[in-house]
This record gives structure tokens, C-alpha cells and sequence, in this order.
């Protein structure tokens, strides 16, 4: 079992901005010898997940399996992917679908707007919770035992001069996430970039949340939240709505918390 998970550790090294890496760097990362970090992507290579390139590594489309069944048992990306489309195309904004899973935020459902720099976030990046309105939305539908589990674990990096790090400042903002229905974010994670998030509700308790970007050179984080918050609550009611429907016992948590 202890090499199941080494196997897992090094394929969660790569993300959005490591997609090549050497062995030194995957060792470096995952505090494993050189060579037995060789002999797991060797392994991997062998199933289909990794391959080489010179002297980096890369994953392949096969991965996508591992995630495959979670996919079809929740569902909820693909209910939402169509709502999704749509509120991308009324609001000119990219959309995108969250879960929680330990401390950071994990995008599950996306419908993007062509830009000519494209932000990088795909399926399946994770961002870190602290400094994302869709994270807000999620912390605030933690309980104290698990927000507690969350600041214990929780690496609270500083991203710009506007990220929120301080305990007390997340947990409040949490706390008005769940109050208020939304969340906002400016400036936090990327200079420019701002955000708003919902919650996307099941028997009243936040299972994912559904959110926006724009930058400060569109439009201000007051106008957003003006514009977008009333249009992603309506969508993430219908998400929900549609996703109950199709799911009569549907699964309790989403999220890992």
C-alpha cells in the first residue's frame, strides 16, 4: 500500500503550471529518492499514465479514467455544463463549478470565454481556498470542527498585496459567504483579476459552488457582483433543481473535506 501511495503522490506533482518535470524535480517535491521515483514512473509508464519526454516527464490523457467513475456517479458536471454555457455566453464571462477537497478548491465544470491570454485553469486545478471567492463559498459551509481541521492544515500563502491570510479576516469572510449567498475576491490570487461566487445548494447545504472572473480592466468588483450575482444564483437553483431530479438519492458530500 505504501507504493500505491508514492504512485499518487506523483501524479498529483503535476498541475496546471508543472506539466513537464524532470525526476530530480518530482523527487524534490515528493521527498523520495531519485531512483525510486524512477522505477514509480516507470511503472506509470507502463499502465499508460506517465511517458517520457527527453528528460521530463508528462502525464497522458489516460489519467482522465481515474476520475471517470466519480464523474458519472455525481453527475453534476454534466448537468451543469449546458446552464453553464448559457450563463457564460449572457454574462461575455468564463463560469466554473468548485468542490472542496482538503483545504483547497478543485474546479470540476468549466464553460470559458476565448481571451487572447487565457487564464490556464482546467478542469481539475486546484486553487487554494483562502484566496478564491469560490473558496469563501466553501469555507463557509464547513462546520467549526472542520474549518478548525482547515486553518490547522491549510498553507496560507500570500499570492499578491491583496490576499487575505489572516485566521480571523478568512474565517469572517466565510461566515459572510453563508449569510450574505455569495462571495468576492479581488485581486487575491492574480494581480487584475477579480471574482464572485454562489453556493449551489442540496437540502440547504453548499455541495459545490459556482463562480465568475472578469479584471479590473473590464469592469470593477462591484459592478460584477452588481451584474453576476443575481444571474449565478438563478443557475446554480436551476443546477441543483435539475441535478436532484436526475439523482433521487443523490450523494450527501461532494467535497472532501
Amino acid at each position: 500500500m505504501r507504493s500505491l501511495e508514492r504512485g499518487l503522490l506523483v501524479l498529483r506533482t503535476f498541475s496546471r503550471k508543472r506539466r513537464e518535470l524532470s525526476i530530480a524535480e518530482i523527487a524534490e517535491a515528493v521527498q523520495l529518492s531519485r531512483p525510486t521515483v524512477r522505477r514509480m514512473l516507470l511503472t506509470l509508464e507502463s499502465l499508460g499514465y506517465t511517458e517520457q519526454h527527453g528528460s521530463t516527464w508528462v502525464l497522458t490523457p489516460r489519467v482522465l479514467e481515474i476520475g471517470s467513475g466519480y464523474f458519472v456517479d455525481t453527475s453534476l458536471a454534466e448537468v451543469a455544463q449546458p446552464l453553464l454555457r448559457d450563463l457564460s455566453d449572457e454574462l461575455g464571462e468564463t463560469c466554473n463549478i468548485a468542490i472542496y477537497d482538503r483545504g483547497d478548491v478543485v474546479q470540476l465544470a468549466r464553460a470559458e470565454v476565448e481571451r487572447i491570454v487565457p487564464d490556464g485553469i482546467k478542469i481539475g486545478t486546484r486553487l487554494p481556498a483562502h484566496a478564491t471567492a469560490l473558496g469563501s463559498v466553501l469555507l463557509g459551509g464547513l462546520d467549526e470542527a472542520e474549518l478548525a481541521s482547515f486553518f490547522a492544515a491549510a498553507r496560507l500563502d500570500s499570492y499578491t498585496g491583496q490576499t487575505v491570510v489572516e485566521p480571523s479576516a478568512i474565517r469572517a469572510r466565510a461566515a459572510a459567504a453563508r449569510v450574505n449567498g455569495f462571495a468576492a475576491s479581488a485581486q487575491e490570487l492574480d494581480a487584475g483579476m477579480i471574482a464572485i461566487a454562489v453556493p449551489i445548494l442540496l437540502d440547504r447545504v453548499p455541495i459545490a459552488a459556482l463562480g465568475t472572473t472578469s479584471t479590473t480592466a473590464r469592469m470593477s468588483i462591484a459592478e460584477l457582483i452588481e451584474r453576476g450575482v443575481p444571474l449565478l444564483t438563478t443557475t446554480a437553483d436551476e443546477i441543483s433543481r435539475i441535478f436532484q431530479l436526475g439523482n433521487p438519492h443523490p450523494p450527501k458530500n461532494l467535497s472532501h473535506r
